[in-house]
């Protein structure tokens, strides 16, 4: 049995891939050009959303998958997170910033992407209490 016929979608994403491999700094434009002789589909689309369906997802695909150490401490689960029933004496919530510039530190050096979302769902109820304060 002959293997399927690959999809048009596929073509171009296979065709996209090499073409970064070769020349990671080509422009979408030049791509978007190429890619049109590949597959009909593609000249149906604008140049951005070419860029965003095919370009800018095989770069996040071949983009080296490190992460940096992070050189503060973030959440690391829901449990380590403080509550907003927890305050201090001062009416901020414990373990939370107490300012903007504290709580997107918090995000910059979150060592995973479960940890930044556990700073930015913190971001909620930080948001809600400067909401009650003001009033």
């Amino acid at each position: 049995m002959a293997a399927a016929k690959k999809k048009p979608h596929e073509r171009v994403m296979e065709f996209v891939e090499r073409e970064l491999k070769k020349n990671p700094e080509i422009g979408s434009s030049d791509l978007f050009k190429k890619a049109k002789k590949v597959s009909r589909t593609v000249s149906g689309m604008t140049i951005r959303q070419f860029h965003a369906k095919y370009p800018l997802q095989v770069k996040r695909r071949l983009a080296p998958q490190e992460v940096p150490e992070a050189e503060g401490q973030a959440w690391e689960t829901a449990e380590a997170c403080p509550s907003s029933d927890d305050e201090s004496s001062h009416g901020q919530p414990r373990g939370h910033p107490s300012d903007p510039a504290q709580l997107r530190e918090g995000s910059s050096v979150a060592d995973s992407q479960s940890a930044t979302i556990e700073v930015l769902a913190s971001l909620d109820k930080y948001v809600d209490r400067v909401v009650k304060a003001a009033g």
